[in-house]
């Protein structure tokens, strides 16, 4: 039973690990993304201005 407990337990952190390393590429992915959105926006005004 020990062991399993142990086991568990490693098991455990190593999901936490995981789900805090998503949740940072989540966060950075969105930042990307958003980035892209305003480079998007700033491509689309100096086209219209250009003509």
């Amino acid at each position: 039973v020990r062991g399993l407990a142990q086991r568990t337990q490693q098991s455990t952190v190593e999901i936490e690990t995981l789900v805090a390393a998503l949740q940072s590429g989540t966060r950075q992915v969105s930042s990307i993304m958003l980035s892209s959105r305003e480079l998007t926006v700033s491509s689309v005004q100096l086209s219209r201005q250009a003509g």
